[in-house]
């Protein structure tokens, strides 16, 4: 069984808005509705995007002061 996993909003009047193209149109699924929280938690070993943009910033920012281009 194909998982598929997306964000959206369900409107006043209930109705659920699936991506373009999506290859469940017409098609019977089972739905789970998992309310937003408001805060997301980050699973053990992954970062957030902020943390990635500053340690990748980092990164660069060293490899190109090794080799004497920043």
């Amino acid at each position: 069984m194909q998982a598929y996993k997306f964000n959206t909003k369900i409107s006043k009047s209930g109705i659920i808005s699936l991506p373009q193209e999506s290859d469940l149109f017409d098609r019977e699924v089972e739905i789970i509705v998992i309310p937003k929280t408001g805060k997301e938690t980050i699973p053990a070993g992954y970062m957030t995007l902020e943390e990635f943009r500053t340690e990748s910033k980092i990164s660069l920012t060293k490899i190109l002061n090794e080799h004497g281009i920043y």
